[in-house]
């Protein structure tokens, strides 16, 4: 999708695993503009963008995402109770491409939990 210039946003969510609280959301959008041949990343609740030259640069900055949050937009448990969770938002991507996002297995991204240590 990405290559034939269909944008991605990844939706990522920190939760708390047992309380009652919203959790934090953010997205990333993954964009090619095939004209100037440029991958970019773009944080859209900061709307800060990145471009990379190659796919692949594109890929390792995905391994360092940094998502900036304030002490209060963090839910008041344990650090050990947070949940993060990452997907490709199906709801962005164009009609004819959601049916196939929500049902099919290449769409989805492995699911796993952290945990964090309380800083000091």
């Amino acid at each position: 999708a990405l290559e034939r210039g269909i944008d991605l946003t990844l939706a990522f969510e920190l939760s708390p695993r047992d309380a009652a609280q919203a959790p934090v959301r953010r997205h990333l959008l993954l964009r090619y503009a095939p004209l100037s041949a440029r991958y970019q990343l773009v944080d859209v609740e900061r709307g800060n963008a990145r471009s990379f030259a190659r796919r692949t640069q594109l890929a390792a900055a995905l391994d360092r995402v940094r998502l900036p949050l304030r002490a209060d937009q963090l839910p008041a448990v344990a650090p050990a109770g947070w949940e993060l969770t990452v997907r490709v938002d199906a709801e962005t991507l164009p009609g004819v491409l959601r049916l196939p996002a929500l049902v099919s297995g290449n769409w989805r991204l492995a699911a796993h939990r952290y945990a964090w240590a309380a800083a000091t």
